[in-house]
């Protein structure tokens, strides 16, 4: 076959109708090429002389300068995929190619597979390659809105040249299926990473029989020089567990159990030296709204539990009488699980011999909050095994600051004491024997936040904030040539004037050196729902609706126009980015400019930009207050709770009075959700 019917069958292969919306990796291996091949007769060594003639166009010598004229305006030549496909499938190939290799060298496995003398060294103009993958990302992302799937051309680890096609690779697809398992038994949550010595030591120790012997091995403590390539998996490995929605769907494909962690809380009295603790359940969907009944291993009463905030739920209470569990009662060092059986939930409180708190305000939580990890410089509490408190006493003493026993008498297990930290300034006596109290040297970008127009764009006035996990303060965070400052809480914020639709490159580097990259894609066009989106009534619920008939679909609406005109501000009335506020919980809708919202009738409309203003456009102001109800609608509902809730720092209320009045009446509305 010729290059260009090589580029075109394995682009297919990976990016296809079936996995629009979904992750793509291009985890090209030798069987899929064999496979691609097979009905032509072809094979490896035919793709690799494809691979060296290129396409018809080229006129350049070296595989990776043929690859980089294959990328110039090739989107003038009306082809059906990108050209270079083929050189990125070559790349990942040579990642995975078995032999008598050193587990961190890449370039003598390239040379291998192209038939050249396996010499050390980079690859002539191989650091260019970066510009295909992003190419990728924005072809897929961004020209084709994610309809043949997604693919993110983010930096793995701090192998910043040959990281991107060897996380292609490092995990087969049947390991990624069977990491949710192990994330399900470990009791590990997607929105709140472990550490990655922690998240190591429960790979392997979950893994046997799950993972590869080669992915085990590469997880032990880093030795011989291949720490790179752990780095790359531990965090592919991380990327595949805060994309996990918490569901395990059986081998059959007929049944579903949804997984969640169990976290201690409790509210402290310095004072009376005591604390009063229970337990919440900690999800990525949503709790029934009839709530759940628990069983929890070695209890004899079942516990009961409905939805709270940000999927958490209330705390656990006795199903007879009420009462608050009280979690004292657990053997904290080895944890334990609960399940809601006839509904398919499971829970864990993994068991440690420390026990990380802060504050939960947060969260919406009164009182403390157990975490699963530190952060650098952060304020904390830490209850400890008796066992376990003469390290961390001399832990505290020396590499933190604030540190104090606070004596706490009542309401810990027996055995267990408690502390309070300032902040942990470092880890050397710590990281070995307690991995949930090191810090990550691998640095790693993560979006928190934001309000999406897509799956995998934002708004340009609701870009997330940026959180850099791991690193030190030697660390710098750019875009193009803004760098960007870090908030009292550590995250960064994108500014107004790089706030541009299209691709946004985030970089963080030490000095001139770039150390790991993240990008987002910035649209404020919404996207018209298809046939696969929820679409429900104007009161959220589910059905199928007929010609002319209108119906909801998250911030999108579809209904015959009302018989009511909205009477808006100047200022407003024009502007290409608004979102309209009703009177219920749920009510919201994000639109542009000449757009109005439909079966509903807004009373405000807030014009974002970074910073919104709030202008009151209701009927009448007397019959404008916020209701108690909400729609079923529950992502819409915790739409109106963010906008009005969790933005309210970023928009101006109203100067009237009595608009203000009215203003502050639905964030305290919000609020209570």
């Amino acid at each position: 076959m010729q290059y260009l019917n090589w580029n075109d069958l394995l682009a297919g292969y990976f990016f296809k109708p079936d996995l629009a919306g979904k992750r793509v990796h291009v985890s090209v291996t030798s069987s899929v090429i064999e496979d691609i091949g097979r009905t032509s007769n072809c094979d490896v060594a035919d793709f690799i002389a494809a691979i060296k003639v290129g396409p018809p166009w080229v006129t350049r010598q070296g595989i990776c300068q043929k690859a980089l004229q294959a990328l110039v305006d090739w989107r003038k030549r009306g082809l059906p995929y990108p050209p270079y496909f083929g050189y990125l499938s070559l790349f990942v190939l040579a990642a995975g190619l078995e032999g008598d290799f050193a587990p961190h060298a890449y370039y003598p496995r390239l040379r291998t597979l192209l038939g050249e003398a396996p010499e050390t060294g980079q690859y002539p103009s191989f650091e260019r390659m970066l510009e295909l993958w992003d190419d990728l990302e924005q072809w897929a992302n961004e020209d084709l809105r994610g309809e043949l799937g997604e693919f993110r051309a983010d930096i793995a680890g701090g192998w910043i040249n040959v990281g991107l096609p060897v996380a292609q690779v490092i995990l087969t697809e049947q390991e990624r299926q069977r990491l949710h398992a192990i994330f399900g038994d470990g009791g590990l949550d997607p929105t709140s990473s472990p550490t990655d010595e922690e998240f190591a030591a429960l790979l392997i120790a979950r893994g046997h029989h799950r993972l590869r012997p080669r992915t085990l091995q590469l997880l032990q403590a880093p030795t011989n020089g291949n720490s790179e390539v752990r780095d790359i998996l531990i965090s592919t490995a991380l990327d595949e567990l805060r994309e996990w929605d918490g569901q395990i769907t059986s081998d059959e494909g007929n049944s579903a159990q949804i997984y969640g962690t169990l976290r201690l809380c409790g509210r402290l009295d310095r004072v009376a030296q005591r604390i009063k603790l229970a337990l919440r359940c900690k999800s990525r969907h949503d709790i029934p709204e009839e709530g759940l009944i628990l069983t929890l291993e070695g209890q004899n009463t079942a516990l009961r539990c409905v939805g709270h905030v940000m999927g958490w739920s209330t705390e656990l209470t006795q199903e007879l009488d009420g009462r608050t569990f009280d979690p004292s009662n657990i053997d904290w060092t080895v944890g334990t699980s609960g399940r809601a059986e006839e509904l398919g939930w499971r829970f864990r409180l993994p068991g440690s011999d420390v026990r990380i708190f802060e504050d939960g305000s947060p969260s919406s939580i009164p009182g403390i909050v157990e975490i699963p990890r530190l952060q650098r410089q952060k304020s904390f509490y830490i209850a400890c095994h008796s066992e376990a408190a003469e390290t961390i006493e001399r832990w505290g003493r020396t590499e933190c600051h604030g540190f104090i026993d606070l004596g706490i008498k009542a309401g810990l297990p027996s055995g267990w004491r408690f502390f309070y930290a300032g902040g942990a300034d470092g880890d050397k006596l710590v990281r070995m024997r307690f991995p949930s109290l090191s810090f990550n040297s691998t640095v790693r970008v993560y979006f928190e936040d934001g309000i999406r127009s897509s799956r995998n764009q934002y708004f340009s006035f609701g870009l997330p904030e940026l959180l850099v996990d791991g690193g030190d303060e030697s660390l710098s965070v750019h875009s193009g040539d803004a760098v960007l400052a870090a908030g009292s809480d550590g995250r960064y914020s994108i500014p107004d004037s790089i706030a541009k639709p299209g691709r946004l490159s985030i970089e963080v580097k030490r000095a001139d050196s770039v150390v790991t990259r993240r990008s987002l894609f910035v649209s404020d066009e919404v996207q018209a729902p298809d046939n696969h989106t929820f679409k429900g009534d104007r009161f959220g619920r589910t059905f199928t609706p007929r010609d002319g008939e209108g119906f909801v679909s998250g911030a999108v609406t579809s209904f015959p126009s009302p018989s009511y005109d909205i009477v808006f501000l100047p200022e407003a009335a024009n502007d290409g980015r608004l979102i309209f506020v009703g009177r219920v919980p749920g009510e919201i809708a994000f639109l542009g400019a000449g757009e109005r919202p439909s079966g509903w009738k807004p009373v405000w409309v807030i014009v974002m930009h970074r910073k919104g203003k709030a202008i009151f456009c209701g009927d009448d102001l007397t019959d404008a207050a916020p209701t108690r109800g909400a729609l079923p609608d529950k992502k819409r509902v915790e739409d109106w709770k963010h906008v009005l809730w969790y933005r309210r720092k970023r928009i101006v209320p109203p100067a009237h009075d009595s608009l203000h009045r009215l203003w502050n009446a639905y964030q305290e509305e919000a609020r209570k959700l």
